[in-house]
């Protein structure tokens, strides 16, 4: 029953707050996943709702190998939460992505990851969604310093949705200071723009090289019979 979970979770949330294999980010993916799969983030009860996002949250904020765990997390929302069936677990796997660059810091996020769902986030029927696409993209952009490293996704924006990221950018330009931290990097720094932009341009390759890994085989010989 609903009490039930609630117990469940807040269980949960105390083991991440307090013991070692929560640290671990393969163990944050594997229960992020399994939140994924049950009724806490689509749940009507907003005490549910609650523990789980700060389940996720805290899965994230206490991994012992810098942002790996934010990563794993991340990866799972985008993956499996945003493509989700049913709608309300799009909307809090969106605003829990948009939740933790404002957590941790948008240079902390899986930024290719975050890059290549922004446009199905974006066209989203449903406006939560979008909105919170667009902060998520307005967010990466003050991280990078500029709009050009994101200038594929900004290319398919609606003129009205470019109208409001210029309009967020120009309100705060500067990188949100992340509200909570990484536990493990209290006095560390995070990815400098140049280490987003080196991620950003290595994916490109990465999904270039699976792009042309995928193409069907063509026979030569069948081919050069058929030109002139």
């Amino acid at each position: 029953n609903a009490s039930a979970l609630d117990s469940a979770l807040e269980f949960v949330n105390l083991y991440a707050q307090h013991c070692s294999g929560a640290t671990s980010s393969e163990n944050a993916s594997k229960i992020a996943a399994s939140l994924l799969k049950g009724s806490g983030l689509s749940s009507t009860r907003q005490s549910t709702l609650n523990f789980s996002k700060e389940l996720m949250l805290k899965l994230m904020e206490v991994g012992a190998d810098g942002p790996a765990s934010i990563h794993s997390v991340v990866e799972i929302l985008l993956k499996q939460g945003v493509t989700a069936r049913k709608p309300k677990v799009v909307v809090t796997s969106a605003e829990l992505v948009m939740e933790a660059a404002l957590s941790f810091g948008a240079a902390n996020l899986p930024i290719s990851s975050v890059v290549s769902s922004a446009p199905k986030m974006l066209s989203h029927a449903n406006p939560n969604v979008r909105e919170a696409g667009m902060n998520i993209i307005a967010e990466i952009c003050r991280a990078l310093g500029s709009k050009s490293p994101l200038q594929a996704v900004i290319d398919k924006l609606k003129s009205s949705q470019l109208a409001q990221l210029d309009s967020l950018l120009e309100e705060n330009s500067l990188p949100t200071v992340p509200k909570i931290g990484l536990r493990c990097q209290k006095n560390a720094t995070a990815s400098s723009p140049e280490e987003m932009l080196a991620a950003l341009e290595a994916s490109r390759r990465e999904e270039e090289a699976k792009r042309l890994a995928n193409r069907p085989a063509i026979n030569i010989i069948q081919a050069l019979q058929k030109t002139d």
